[in-house]
């Protein structure tokens, strides 16, 4: 017996959202899903941005469409039919088409070409409205969760190139870099800032960006971006340690975001140790983006903590691929469906890939993340370097704890 009379509201028109509903709808759901047709955009695809998945992220998505195909996605399956045939255009945009077809033709979905500003707290209701989320509504998120609890902009972290690596340190069993600086080290870079800073004259200080935190307090940016961190190699702590990731055009500043032009950072860059002939491939940056911080907002089930007829999908969540907002979506939905018939939901297994993934997503601080840049390091690279050969062996482990989670959904063992 259903728990609810009222259909549920699905916010978005995106993977996740059309995932959720089409899922929903095939458990016998009623399902109201708004949202507008908009193209497929910053689209990560071959196709679209010819840039080249790390071992760990090819592994992920491998295992992660194995596991929704097993789960029954529609989405999923669609992406493999255009693979199967040899499709050589953009597969995501093809993809989401399709799933737009799907859900109009559905008897239990009815679609709302419309934006919602406002959420009814008695009635269920998916937010997939994505990191581009309606400025109304974020507003009214924001009146909800608090400020602090949804990021209205997200960080691009630079990548710079031709710096001496000798100065790097490397920890074991870590995949960051990391190049320790003095406290007269850390000086001269704030000076580099400062003097770039009294150059532009009136400038618009975005928060948390490098040249925000240098103005405020002389260690607030150690505090942010350059926090200490213990190098065994060194005889004594640095005083502040700069964060770098490796990627295929160079090195990644890590948690340093600015607004400053281009050349201006390459100018306070190349004050860092080791820095002095950099080349900046890619300026740092703030842009427009609305995410959840998810650690503060989200239970296990995907499910507000401060409202528990509202539940979150997709890359409001920070999530990047398309294939991780499906699976973001059919957990949500899994965890709703149980709801909306006021059973225990039931979390997918951490042994599968996407249930590490919600895992990860739900204890992460998107605060000091930037989304845009990497996927989540739910795979580690030495898993993933093995994995390329024994494939097999890591979905064989999802397959058995899907199967078994989906014999306990199924016949009621959480009821």
């Amino acid at each position: 017996m259903k728990l609810f009379n009222t259909p549920i509201n699905v916010i978005g028109f995106g993977f996740a959202g059309i995932e959720c509903a089409l899922f929903l709808a095939a458990h016998g759901n009623r399902v109201h899903i708004f949202g507008h047709e908009t193209p497929l955009a910053n689209c990560n695809c071959s196709f679209c941005r010819s840039r080249q998945k790390s071992k760990q992220e090819e592994l992920c998505q491998s295992l992660l469409t194995r596991e929704l195909s097993l789960l029954g996605s529609p989405l999923i399956a669609e992406e493999q039919r255009l693979l199967n045939t040899g499709y050589h255009g953009c597969i995501p945009s093809k993809v989401l088409e399709f799933g737009r077809e799907l859900v109009k033709k559905s008897r239990n979905i009815e679609y709302f070409d419309a934006c919602v500003h406002e959420l009814n707290p008695k009635e269920i209701t998916i937010v997939a409205t994505g990191s581009n989320t309606d400025s109304c509504m974020a507003d009214f998120l924001t009146k909800k969760l608090g400020s602090m609890r949804l990021l209205r902009t997200s960080a691009i972290n630079p990548i710079v190139c031709n710096i001496d690596q000798t100065k790097l340190y490397h920890k074991e069993g870590d995949n960051m870099l990391y190049l320790p600086l003095s406290y007269n080290e850390y000086v001269d870079f704030l000076n580099a800032v400062l003097r770039i800073c009294n150059k532009l004259g009136k400038f618009r200080f975005v928060e948390n960006t490098v040249e925000d935190l240098v103005i405020k307090a002389r260690d607030a940016l150690k505090c942010f971006s350059f926090v200490p961190v213990f190098l065994p190699e060194l005889e004594s702590r640095p005083y502040a340690v700069v964060s770098l990731s490796t990627c295929d055009d160079g090195f990644v500043i890590e948690n340093l975001s600015s607004k400053l032009p281009a050349d201006c950072q390459l100018e306070i860059f190349r004050a860092l140790p080791g820095f002095e002939n950099a080349g900046l491939v890619r300026a740092a940056d703030v842009i427009d983006s609305v995410h959840i911080n998810t650690k503060y907002v989200l239970n296990d089930f995907n499910q507000c903590v401060m409202d528990e007829n509202l539940f979150f999908a997709g890359s409001i969540l920070g999530l990047s691929d398309f294939v991780d907002r499906v699976a973001s979506g059919m957990a949500t939905a899994i965890c709703v469906n149980k709801y909306s018939y006021g059973q225990s939901m039931l979390a997918l297994p951490e042994k599968s890939c996407i249930g590490k993934l919600c895992h990860k997503i739900i204890s992460s601080n998107l605060q000091k993340k930037n989304e845009n840049s990497h996927n989540y390091d739910i795979i580690s690279s030495q898993v993933a370097v093995e994995g390329q050969n024994n494939i097999e062996t890591l979905f064989s482990t999802s397959v058995d704890a899907l199967a078994k989670y989906k014999e306990e959904y199924i016949y009621g063992k959480y009821v």
